[in-house]
């Protein structure tokens, strides 16, 4: 649990301090957290053209 609470803090971190409003994931063993964790937060995960998913930031 403290490494999920660790990679979600700096997660959380790139996300407060990211230039851009996409930002690319590799699969991995925390990705279904991640996508619960991001989607609680108002992103929504798209698929680009070359088959990559992105977590796109919409801003109200």
């Amino acid at each position: 649990m403290a490494a999920i609470r660790l990679c979600l803090n700096r997660l959380t971190r790139s996300l407060r301090y990211a230039n851009e409003t996409a930002i690319e994931y590799s699969m991995g063993f925390s990705n279904a957290i991640i996508q619960l964790y991001l989607s609680d937060r108002g992103m929504e995960k798209v698929e680009d053209e070359s088959g990559w998913n992105k977590w796109i930031v919409f801003d109200n």
